[in-house]
């Protein structure tokens, strides 16, 4: 497949590379080794993503390279990657030729930049796999939102492409063949999924190979959204060395670690900043996140509308002080202006369809996160009490 041309736009969603990878999991359980299934002239829908999982099951490793196509009717973006995943936990994906790599061998999970020759690593939970992604959306939180990428970093990917992947072996999907079809010189069938639960939105299609059942195309919509993901040179039962799912070794390595409460008052009694609420939204979690010797605690409260609280008595993620509005480093869409809190000087901080007032008092500095215009925000701001 010929490159796309790298459109930023309006599209709506940013989030780190490493959501990429979720839209392989589903299609590498890995959990042991077996025979391919039998197959017969002309399966229906819910037989061929039965085999289809069992292929993928089946596999010991898989690796292949993969296009990763988001767009809607204004903006088209896409991103080129590789990836290994072996038995039973562990995963390698390099974007852009080794720009960005994540990764994990069951103990750990990890985010390498090379541009900075850093590595973020992170433990995981005893139950967590790299099918977890809840876990790597954690640390996501970290920045507040994944519309503020720590870096400036901007990797479109939503709901639908996530969905392609993990919906592609739900069993709360339905399947129907429609026909069989010729993509990238192979013949595939083309099978149609639709999510039983009304609540999930979109529609998925794979090409599923008419020989031995390896998806060579996922395409999916939410409505808005179009993903596309081509697989391309996909191998099963590779040999992996062990050192390909370690963090690199000569990287700057930043560790991190991460702490969720189901309460406001656990979060404060486990926060050596003072935390703030806002007092007509109900309080549902807080996250504190400690990456590099900095702690960022940040709380998520439900209302109207949804807002987001963050304090620090270190530096803010990047993007939310405006320093970088200039439209150096990813921050072009990023404009600022100076407000006042509570007699305080602040700084409004707008970064595409998200927004933001920060301001610091007493060498704490805090944040507000809502879908608000900016008079009303800098009110939510006030609102914010010890």
């Amino acid at each position: 497949m010929s490159s796309m041309t790298d459109e930023r736009g309006s599209l709506a969603v940013r989030v780190a590379p490493l959501a990429l990878a979720v839209v392989l999991v589903g299609l590498a359980a890995a959990v042991g080794t077996g025979a391919l299934p039998a197959g017969d002239a002309q399966p229906d829908g819910e037989a061929l993503l039965d085999r289809t999982q069992e292929r993928y099951e089946n596999a010991e490793s898989v690796a292949g390279d993969a296009t990763v196509i988001v767009a809607n009717d204004s903006t088209e973006y896409s991103k080129s990657l590789s990836f290994v995943l072996e038995d039973p936990n562990k995963t390698r994906v390099s974007v852009d030729d080794g720009r960005y790599v994540v990764g994990t061998n069951g103990s750990v999970a990890w985010v390498y930049d090379a541009e900075n020759d850093t590595a973020r690593v992170r433990e995981l939970p005893e139950k967590s796999a790299w099918n977890d992604s809840a876990a790597w959306n954690d640390s996501a939180d970290y920045d507040g939102s994944a519309a503020w990428a720590p870096n400036g970093t901007e990797m479109p990917a939503d709901a639908s492409g996530a969905w392609a992947g993990n919906a592609s072996f739900d069993e709360n999907v339905s399947a129907e063949r429609l026909r069989t079809e010729t993509v990238d010189g192979a013949e595939a069938h083309v099978v149609a999924l639709e999510p039983d639960n009304e609540s999930v939105d979109g529609t998925a299609t794979l090409w599923i190979d008419t020989e031995d059942y390896r998806v060579h195309q996922v395409r999916a919509s939410d409505g808005v959204n179009r993903t596309t993901v081509d697989f391309d040179d996909v191998r099963f039962n590779v040999s992996v060395h062990e050192s390909t799912f370690q963090p690199p070794d000569d990287a700057a390595v930043t560790t991190v670690s991460q702490d969720r409460y189901d309460t406001f008052e656990t979060a404060q009694s486990n926060t050596d900043v003072e935390l703030h609420s806002l007092p007509d939204h109900e309080f549902e979690t807080a996250l504190v996140v400690t990456r590099g010797g900095a702690t960022v605690a940040t709380q998520q409260y439900v209302g109207e509308p949804n807002a987001t609280l963050v304090a620090t008595a270190d530096e803010l993620p990047y993007g939310f002080d405006g320093a970088n509005a200039s439209g150096e480093d990813g921050a072009e869409n990023t404009t600022s202006e100076s407000v006042t809190v509570d007699g305080v000087e602040g700084t409004y901080v707008e970064r595409g369809d998200r927004a933001a007032v920060v301001w610091e008092r007493d060498g704490v500095t805090r944040a507000v996160l809502a879908d608000l215009p900016r008079e009303q925000l800098v009110d939510l701001a006030e609102q914010a009490i010890p």
